[in-house]
């Protein structure tokens, strides 16, 4: 019988091994836009805004929820069903990298929404590449390799920045409650 000359599947499935970590920062990402749209809060019932407003395990509650569910829903491999636990776990890890985002002056935080940006748009051209259908080749293979590094290097930046925004020594936005910002 004769085998075809065809590149083994080994080299694209490394990628695979951290495709639940670029899943979980397009979840933060998403959880991001979902409550930068909460203009819309003052058209939910008068309750509804009671209960959010006195009540700060509510609110902390609800931000998990949406968290939960929100990176649960960008995940693209939705064939694979994973263990509950994983995505309970991977969901407390966005609600604390949320948390820490209150502590993070406004132009760091405009970087790391951009970076994220970039690191969607990165991880689709990444699964455009990867895809079985196109015929791959030395250039293919390098857009894949290049994009990979440019996800590494997103995700190093994003922590980097938390990470330095965190530990500054300018406590001015040192909160780390839901409460309501004090203009």
């Amino acid at each position: 019988m004769y085998t075809y000359n065809v590149p083994a599947n080994s080299k694209y499935n490394i990628f695979e091994k951290y495709d639940t970590l670029f899943i979980t920062l397009r979840g933060v990402f998403f959880a991001l836009i979902l409550f930068c749209a909460s203009f819309l809060s003052p058209y939910i019932g008068c309750n509804y805004q009671f209960i959010l407003k006195t009540r700060p395990s509510v609110r902390y509650l609800l931000l998990f929820l949406v968290i939960y569910f929100s990176v649960n829903l960008v995940n693209p491999n939705m064939k694979n069903v994973e263990h509950p636990i994983y995505a309970i776990m991977r969901s407390l890890f966005v609600f604390m990298v949320f948390i820490l985002m209150n502590k993070v002056p406004i132009m760091t935080i405009i970087t790391i929404m951009v970076f994220f940006a970039l690191l969607v748009l990165a991880s689709r051209y990444h699964a455009y590449y990867k895809q079985d259908d196109l015929n791959r080749n030395e250039n293919q293979q390098m857009n894949l390799d290049i994009l990979e590094i440019v996800q590494w290097v997103l995700v190093i930046s994003i922590f980097v920045l938390l990470l330095i925004s965190v530990f500054n020594k300018d406590k001015k936005y040192a909160s780390i409650t839901l409460d309501k910002c004090h203009t």
